[in-house]
C-alpha cells in the first residue's frame, strides 16, 4: 500500500513540475526562471505624448508542451509611483487593467511574441510589476516575471548604452547590454563602499556579476574612456 501511495505521489509531483515548465518567459534570448527579476532602464519617446517617455518589457512566451495552450495575462503592480501608470498588450489589444479580458493561444512547442508590458513614468522613478502568464483550464501551467522598471532620463545613455537590462535568478546577476565602447563599471553598496570594479567590453553583450555575499540596494557606476559617467540603482537579491 505504501509503495502504491509513493508511486502516486511521485506521479502527482512529476505532473505538477511538468505543468509548471510548460509555459516560460524568454527575455533577450535567456529563459527566465519562475519569478526571476528583470531590471529595465532603457526608455523610448512617447509618440502620443511628446516630451514623455515609456519603458517596455517585451518577452517571448514559450510553450514547451505538445499541446496548444490557451492563456491569460495577469499584471500585479507591486510598486507604482503616484501619477505613473502601466498597460500591457497582446494580439487582442492593449489593456490598462490587471487581467486580460480576452484569452490568447500559444501553439504546441511554439512561441508567442505579441505580448509586451509598458510603464509610463511621470518623473525619475522606479516601479515593480509582476506579469504572470496563466493557462486557462488544463494542467494550470503558469510563469511569472518580476520586472523592475528604473527610469532615469539622464542615465546610462550618457555612456553609450543602447540596450541595458539586468536579469537576476538564483545566485546569478546578469547584465545584458549593447554598447559601441568599453565601459568601466564599479559596484557600491548603499553606504558607498566599493564591492567591485569590472569592464563591460563592447565586444560582448552580457556580463555575469561575480557572486558576492552582499544583498540589498547597490549602485552601479559607469565611466567610459572619455570620462562620461552615469549611475543606476538596483536591488541585489
Amino acid at each position: 500500500m505504501k509503495k502504491i501511495f509513493l508511486t502516486l505521489s511521485l506521479v502527482a509531483l512529476f505532473t505538477h513540475f511538468a505543468a509548471a515548465q510548460s509555459l516560460q518567459f524568454i527575455y533577450n534570448g535567456a529563459a527566465l526562471a519562475d519569478n526571476e527579476i528583470v531590471t529595465i532602464t532603457e526608455f523610448t519617446e512617447d509618440d502620443f505624448n511628446p516630451g514623455s517617455h515609456y519603458q517596455k518589457f517585451k518577452p517571448v512566451i514559450k510553450n514547451n508542451s505538445s499541446e496548444d495552450i490557451e492563456f491569460k495575462i495577469i499584471k500585479n503592480e507591486v510598486e507604482m509611483p503616484e501619477g505613473s501608470h502601466s498597460t500591457f498588450c497582446t494580439d487582442m489589444g492593449c489593456f490598462p487593467g490587471n487581467e486580460s479580458p480576452i484569452n490568447s493561444v500559444v501553439a504546441a512547442n511554439s512561441e508567442y511574441t505579441s505580448f509586451y508590458g509598458q510603464f509610463f513614468p511621470v518623473e525619475s522613478s522606479s516601479a515593480i510589476i509582476k506579469y504572470t502568464v496563466k493557462q486557462e483550464g488544463g494542467a494550470g501551467a503558469s510563469a511569472t516575471a518580476e520586472v523592475h522598471y528604473v527610469y532615469n532620463p539622464s542615465g546610462i545613455e550618457e555612456v553609450g548604452f543602447t540596450k541595458f537590462a539586468i536579469l537576476q535568478g538564483g545566485n546569478i546577476c546578469r547584465i545584458v547590454y549593447s554598447n559601441d565602447r568599453d565601459v568601466e563599471m564599479s559596484v557600491y553598496n548603499i553606504t558607498g563602499v566599493k564591492i567591485g570594479s569590472y569592464i563591460l567590453p563592447a565586444s560582448s553583450n552580457s556580463f555575469d556579476l561575480p557572486t558576492t555575499n552582499y544583498r540589498g540596494i547597490a549602485i552601479l557606476s559607469f565611466k567610459d574612456k572619455t570620462g562620461k559617467r552615469a549611475a543606476e540603482k538596483i536591488i541585489l537579491r
